[in-house]
């Protein structure tokens, strides 16, 4: 059996890659994506990033991050893989959270409770949107009952996340 290896870009097509993200600009995507001939390219980031970003990270979890709804509806319809993971577990769940767009939200397979080890502690989604400060998200999840306190055994709080972070507005909700 055959294993699939997506590409790893890095250097000056990480950068690309992120501008055009930031500034959802789905004609470069495309042409991007043509010169690569694959949905499925890890974007291999060298600086500090948050929690979210140790790793080579899958360019369609960075289109949820940084709510690229445009790339990231052409990366779904190109048929980018939505179940690959980082090299920490992380899935496309803990992205869109932690980018807050209840739009491309509504478009996954939302897991809210999807788990990954992070400083051996699990970290889920909710964690994720409270640690970049998604006050909305987090009501957005609370309102189709999703447990967003987390109590146990291996987890850290979500408000701990917010604290840690500095979004106030997380705890106060």
């Amino acid at each position: 059996m055959m294993v699939y290896t997506p590409q790893v870009v890095s250097g000056s097509f990480t950068e690309s890659f992120i501008h055009i993200l930031v500034q959802d600009d789905l004609v470069r995507l495309q042409s991007l994506l043509e010169e690569f001939q694959t949905p499925d390219i890890l974007i291999h980031l060298t600086r500090a990033m948050p929690i979210l970003f140790i790793s080579d990270v899958p360019i369609l979890f960075l289109a949820a991050f940084f709510r690229a709804i445009r790339c990231f509806r052409a990366l779904l319809n190109s048929g980018a893989d939505t179940s690959m993971r980082t090299a920490q577990g992380l899935g496309l769940s803990h992205f869109a959270a932690a980018g807050g767009s209840e739009e491309i939200i509504r478009m996954i397979d939302f897991d809210p409770n999807d788990s990954a080890l992070v400083d051996d502690a699990a970290f889920t989604p909710v964690h994720a949107a409270a640690a970049f400060g998604h006050a909305d998200l987090l009501r957005y999840m609370l309102e189709r009952d999703v447990d967003i306190a987390l109590n146990s055994a291996h987890a850290v709080h979500p408000l701990c996340y917010a604290c840690t972070y500095g979004h106030t507005n997380v705890v106060e909700f």
